[in-house]
């Protein structure tokens, strides 16, 4: 297990820019990563322009896999959604999604129908 990083040195080295982000969140509400300047002096080797990325289980849980500091302080601030990448799907929640797509409210079965307002699912016909 030498190859974990000690939870003390993580922090030291990632502490910083936590908290500058918290504060950014805090003052300027969350702002897609690409579309904010982040400081070299800061940030460092921490900086991408992705957003949070997700994959999407068998019945529509979404697995976080990238990006725990922005949801983490999103959380603590009380942000309701912040945008993401989906990276994949899993089959059968792949087809929830195609049976919802373009159908109107109450046209699938309840076990679908239970979906519908779920975050990844295609806006549905009004």
């Amino acid at each position: 297990m030498d190859s974990i990083e000690p939870f003390d040195s993580f922090w030291r080295d990632r502490r910083e820019a936590h908290e500058a982000l918290y504060r950014s969140m805090r003052d300027d509400g969350y702002r897609p990563n690409g579309a904010v300047e982040h400081d070299p002096e800061t940030w460092g080797e921490f900086v991408h322009s992705l957003e949070p990325l997700v994959v999407v289980g068998r019945d529509g849980e979404l697995l976080w896999t990238e990006g725990f500091g922005r949801l983490c302080v999103a959380k603590l601030l009380g942000v309701e959604s912040i945008p993401v990448y989906v990276l994949c799907r899993h089959e059968r929640w792949q087809r929830v999604r195609e049976q919802l797509d373009g159908t109107e409210r109450g046209a699938c079965t309840p076990g679908v129908e239970r979906y519908r307002d779920h975050p990844d699912v295609p806006t549905p016909v009004r």
